[in-house]
């Protein structure tokens, strides 16, 4: 089975906090957000401005420095993206075989990523040992010719 990507790997859409400080955002205040849990600048977006609020040293003014440092750094994530921008993350999307040609076949392909998939089904159908596969799956390399798998689905 094979799996392929057709996007530029190395547009990432995780952004450490540290890269704030080109910004103008200072090492302390950096700091201060690790120590609250706040790693990613994705993260800092979602929080909310009362919780930033709380953390020691913390002013209106600064939080709000702090968010449009954050919204400059990741402009699709206020939540408005134009279709060309849309269309250009889900050429990103790739197809995770399942290990069964038929369920491939059912499935386009297989699971896309980047998006959420509801398997149901009655007690005891293989539910629990496609989610294992998928798991197994997930992690190798791109691109892999074959891959032995002892049961169908």
């Amino acid at each position: 089975m094979a799996s392929t990507y057709d996007g530029d790997e190395d547009d990432n859409d995780i952004v450490d906090i540290d890269d704030l400080q080109a910004h103008g955002i200072g090492v302390v205040d950096i700091t201060k957000l690790k120590n609250n849990n706040i790693y990613t600048v994705g993260s800092l977006i979602g929080c909310t401005t009362k919780r930033l609020l709380r953390i020691k040293g913390f002013s209106d003014t600064k939080v709000e420095k702090i968010k449009e440092a954050a919204k400059k750094m990741m402009p699709s994530a206020s939540g408005f993206v134009t279709a060309a921008e849309l269309g250009e993350k889900r050429k990103r999307c790739i197809r995770i075989s399942t290990g069964s040609k038929q369920l491939d076949a059912a499935l386009n392909g297989g699971f896309q990523t980047m998006s959420v998939s509801e398997v149901y089904g009655e007690f005891r159908c293989g539910k629990t040992q496609l989610a294992h596969t998928l798991a197994v799956i997930a992690q190798l390399p791109k691109v892999v010719t074959e891959l032995r798998i002892p049961h169908d689905y």
